[in-house]
Formats: C-alpha cells, structure tokens, sequence
C-alpha cells in the first residue's frame, strides 16, 4: 500500500482499486502518458508523460507499480501502443523513448516494428523517424539535438564524434564543455578532500571559459580547510559572498526546487547546488554547510540532475523530486561572462 501511495503522489493520479483493465488504460491516456512495452527483451511497461511536469514524475517504468497494477497492465498488454502492429506507438511518443534512451523495441506508426538499433551504427542512440522514410541520427539535426546531459555522458565515454546539442547548436568532436570559446579548455581535477575546491574551479572553467587549477582556491580558502575532516568547508555566507565578488549573479531563481528549476532553465546560467546537512551559529552568523554539486544537465523526462564529480570527472545523477523534498537546499547561479552584454 506504501508504495501505491508513494507512487501516485509522485505522478499526480489516483488510480481507483476496481478498476478494470480497459478503465486503466483509458483513464493512463486521458492523463497524457505515452506508452511502450519493449518487446524485444523482459516487458518494460515503460510510461513517458505527453506534457512533462515539474512537480510530478515523467517517467515510470513496471518496477514502480504494485503488483495489483501490473497485472492490469500485463493483461491490457495487447492494447498497450506498441505492442503490436494493430497499436502502435505515436512517432512522436517514440521519439520521447528513443531521445531519452528507454526503447527496448516496439510497434511505431509509419514505420512497422523498430528494434533496438545497432550502436556502431547510431552512436548517439535510437535513430528518430521523421516519417515512414525518412530517419535521422540524434544529433544529425537541430531536430533531432541532443540533450546537454547526454553530450557530457558521450563525451566522458570517448563516443562523441561532434553533432547537436540542444540550446547550443553544432558542437565540433574536440570540445569538452557546452558553451566555452576554445575546444582545449577542459574541466579541473581534484582530490577528495579538495571536492568543494574542485567545484568552485569547474564552476570558473564554464563561467569564464579558461582553464582553472585547484591550487589558487587552496589559499584563498585557507581558513576554510578543516583539519580534523581534512576538507574544506565553506560556509554558504563566505561562498556567496566570494561568488558575488567574482562574477555576475543570475537574478533568476532563489534557494529553492523551482527557483533550481527556473535557474536551470537559463542556458547562460551555471548552477552550483548545495544540499544543507547542516547549520551552525557562528559568531553571530548562522552558516549553511552541506555537500556542493556542479550541475551540468537536467532531463525532465526522468527528472534527473546531471553533475559532474570534480574528483573523477565522471558525470553522475541526483533524483530531481528527491532534491525536492530535501529540507534545505541553496541554489548558486553565476552568468556566464560570454552572455552578459
């Protein structure tokens, strides 16, 4: 029962317990979700919301449901868009699937059955039909741009070959970061101790699109290194304050889950986010302090935040409705100097 109840919070429905199977997939496509089962492997039974919210899920796939409504879904299984030829799923509800790398194989109007595509041949992910003859690569097209989550994942892997990426246009193979003026400049490696250091050099990387070390954010936060922790902890006041000094502060959005989203929403803003574990009285001053994240993506569909981890460099996700619900959050967006007039 938790979870039913869990799960239909988070989607913003309730689904009756009597209902019968023909009810449920009527009252799911009243609602707005696209569906697709992927035949080729285990049944996936995976749903992506027509109109994406920012306040519910986007994206479910079987593992959420209670058994009760699986076994409405397994025995509506032939009805399911997708399924099977006489129901197949929407170009554009395959498109959703495909771009956010969730096809397993289905049904699709126009073109018949569509498998799950060779990656020597669609590095980037499932082709997308335009209609039942015409096909592009993702990231062949502006149509067809990929988003800034999936070129930083493409790009750590080594597979990214150039292409485009939403909001940015064509990206040329030998650029590291969206939005820099050079393709050698590249993100900043710290130690694990240095991680909050590390991000504050990244964050100066993107903002103003020159190579930054670690080392000179060693002095300047000298007092800040914890030698009982042996890390560097900043205060949110001290934090803000040096930000303020050194860069244009983004007047969209505040310190919390819309205001990360409206910030997010900015292409020529750079979020750091710091999740608030702990608050502390301090001369007369009350200090924020918790752990830092760079965010370098965001994918509303499953309603992910992508940052980048400065101590390896890889790129690795936050649960959205997760930050969401956390008591405290702070919300650090610096302009990007290249987009101030």
């Amino acid at each position: 029962m938790k979870k039913k109840l869990e799960v239909e919070s988070l989607l913003g429905l309730r689904i009756p317990s009597d209902m019968d199977v023909d009810s449920f997939i009527a009252y799911m496509e009243f609602y707005g979700w696209q569906y697709s089962d992927g035949r080729i492997t285990d049944p996936g039974y995976k749903w992506i919301r027509r109109t994406l919210e920012d306040d519910f899920l986007n994206f479910i796939d079987k593992s959420m449901l209670t058994a009760e409504q699986l076994g409405l879904v397994q025995a509506a299984d032939k009805r399911i868009p997708g399924s099977c030829a006489e129901k197949p799923l929407s170009l554009e509800g395959y498109k959703m699937f495909a771009m956010n790398d969730e096809w397993n194989g289905g049904y699709v109007e126009q073109v018949g059955f569509v498998g799950v595509a060779a990656s020597s041949a669609y590095p980037y992910g499932q082709p997308i039909y335009i209609n039942a003859v015409s096909v592009n690569a993702q990231g062949a097209a502006e149509s067809t741009a990929i988003g800034s989550w999936k070129f930083y994942r493409l790009k750590k892997a080594g597979i990214w070959k150039g292409g485009y990426v939403s909001s940015w246009g064509y990206v040329r193979e030998d650029y590291h970061i969206l939005g820099v003026t050079a393709a050698q400049i590249s993100f900043a490696q710290s130690s694990e101790n240095d991680a909050a250091l590390g991000n504050l050099a990244n964050l100066n990387t993107i903002v103003m699109s020159v190579d930054t070390s670690v080392s000179p954010y060693k002095n300047t936060f000298k007092d800040c290194y914890n030698s009982v922790t042996r890390e560097y902890e900043i205060p949110d006041t001290r934090l803000r304050s040096y930000l303020s000094s050194h860069y244009t502060i983004s007047t969209v959005g505040d310190n919390s889950y819309n205001g990360l989203m409206k910030a997010l929403s900015r292409k020529e803003n750079v979020v750091l986010l710091r999740i608030v574990d702990k608050t502390v009285l301090e001369n007369g001053i009350t200090n924020k302090y918790g752990k830092d994240y760079l965010i370098v993506g965001y994918n509303k569909v499953k309603q992910l935040l992508y940052y980048l981890d400065p101590v390896t460099n890889g790129i690795y996700t936050l649960d959205a409705l997760k930050v969401k619900d956390e008591p405290s959050i702070l919300v650090f967006a610096c302009v990007r100097y290249n987009s101030i007039d």
